[in-house]
């Protein structure tokens, strides 16, 4: 999101920042974040947001 779109960035090591931060920013924007694990140790990052 853009500081147009009224999201501004957060700023580096500020709270709202990392993986919680993102999903705060999705729902802000009336979507979602989820992240599930896969089988070779790392994780899915899914994010969904109306348009």
């Amino acid at each position: 999101m853009s500081a147009a779109g009224g999201l501004a960035p957060a700023a580096h090591g500020a709270a709202g920042g990392g993986l919680t931060g993102l999903a705060e920013r999705a729902a802000q924007a009336g979507g979602s974040c989820t992240t599930t694990p896969t089988g070779e140790g790392g994780f899915l990052l899914a994010v969904e947001v109306a348009t």
